[in-house]
């Protein structure tokens, strides 16, 4: 019988299956209450540490910004299945460090840092997770075993802040011993992550091959090169990004006005907020999960996110009419929840879709890169456009990249079954 990398006994593949499975689910529900709570930190700045416009706007930036440093992270795993496993260790213990210190501290920008390096190290094990999916899982179950995965996550994203959140409206600054408790069951999930087993080189179709990296400039320079070249050389990868970047664009630019609109238009609570933002989004994510990952094998990448980029466009209009009725909240998480669940599993899946046989990572850390860029400026964009004009203007300018998004989907996708058709007339 095969050694794995440790020397280990091989599994089938139908155990391969059931076990990255069982640690992928295991780990969202280790690592989901930290995440669910950094959720809802953009109103504890807004509300307990009466941050600034500029913090606010620098909050919502930093997500998607520190994938710029996430997408670093290929050097490490590009090309080197052994490092997987330690790589996502390694980011689940960083993603949690800061949060010890969170109740002996009480500055806006020692939080502001932290969430960064909490997001940063999510975003940095996308690639990691993705190769192993590509590595361990044949093509037409990846889907059903993300789509569990994240459900397990927004399930307890659901509750926990919905529970939580009266205590932190009862006493303001309980959320720090929140985080605090949440950390430590956080690393847990590094113990759990180094049980994962990977597939053997000799059973893999995948012809490793790692980066190359001799000067600072090259460590610099090259990830970007390869990200420019793949964009460049595959057509079908630049559009899927097109559509991404207005899409992402247009819910990013939202997103440094909602807490403000939230808070001085609707006068919601912490209550109030958890429920509209975890369990309708949440209830609506672990409900449309499976039926967006039975579509994703059944239709094309282009024509889903077409779909994906629609639903943001009416959670956008409905937050509108939130305006005349705060009801309408709600039922705007309920779209988001259903909207992100298909975001999500295209965003996450696409490596593997695209690279098909090859190393996925690569195609994932361009995802992340991308995430990274639209970070760096849509929000500072919906901030500005928010100081010269007010939330709903910034609501509707959103609302059009997204149906923008919606309509390139659809004509890349007419565009290219014409030169298919051509093609084969040829």
């Amino acid at each position: 019988m095969q050694k794995d990398f440790l020397g280990q006994q091989q599994f089938s593949e139908i155990d391969f299956y059931k076990h990255t499975r069982l640690i992928f689910i295991l780990s969202k529900i280790l690592g989901s209450p930290l995440e669910a709570l950094y959720y809802i930190m953009a109103f504890i700045f807004a509300k307990d540490l009466n941050a600034t416009p500029l913090q606010l706007a620098l909050l919502v930036s930093i997500k998607p910004a520190v994938a710029l440093l996430s997408f670093y992270g290929n050097l490490i795993i590009k090309g080197q299945p052994k490092r997987l496993k330690p790589f996502l260790a390694l980011s689940s213990i960083l993603a949690a460090a800061p949060c010890f210190f969170f109740p002996f501290i009480n500055n806006v920008w020692f939080f502001l840092i932290a969430y960064g390096i909490f997001w940063m190290s999510v975003r940095a094990m996308i690639p990691a997770w993705s190769e192993i999916f590509k590595i361990n899982e044949p093509k037409e179950k990846r889907g059903r075993i993300f789509s569990k995965g994240a459900t397990a996550n927004y399930i307890i994203m659901v509750f926990f802040p919905f529970l939580c959140s009266p205590w932190i409206d009862a006493y303001p600054h309980i959320w720090k011993w929140f985080f605090f408790i949440l950390a430590a069951i956080q690393t847990l999930n590094a113990i759990l992550l180094l049980l994962i087993k990977i597939r053997t080189y000799s059973e893999s179709t995948e012809p490793y091959d790692s980066y190359n990296l001799v000067s600072l400039k090259s460590l610099i320079l090259d990830p970007w090169k390869n990200c420019w070249n793949l964009i460049k050389d595959r057509d079908d990868f630049r559009h899927f990004q097109i559509v991404f970047m207005f899409g992402g664009a247009g819910l990013i630019l939202m997103q440094p006005v909602l807490p403000i609109f939230f808070k001085e238009t609707l006068n919601l609570s912490y209550t109030q907020l958890t429920f509209a933002t975890s369990l309708c989004k949440g209830i609506a994510f672990a409900f449309t999960a499976p039926y967006w990952a039975d579509r994703l094998n059944k239709i094309s990448i282009h024509l889903f996110n077409c779909y994906v980029n629609l639903f943001a466009a009416l959670f956008v209009a409905f937050i509108l009419a939130a305006t005349f009725h705060t009801s309408w909240i709600y039922v705007a998480y309920l779209i988001y929840g259903t909207m992100q669940a298909g975001s999500e599993l295209s965003w996450n899946l696409s490596g593997p879709i695209f690279s098909k046989e090859k190393d996925s990572t690569l195609f994932t850390g361009v995802n992340v890169a991308m995430v990274g860029i639209r970070g760096c400026i849509a929000p500072f964009m919906g901030q500005l456009l928010f100081l010269f004009t007010n939330a709903s203007t910034v609501f509707i300018s959103g609302g059009c990249l997204c149906l923008v998004g919606a309509c390139y989907s659809v004509l890349f996708k007419k565009s290219h079954r014409e030169k298919m058709i051509l093609s084969m007339e040829l």
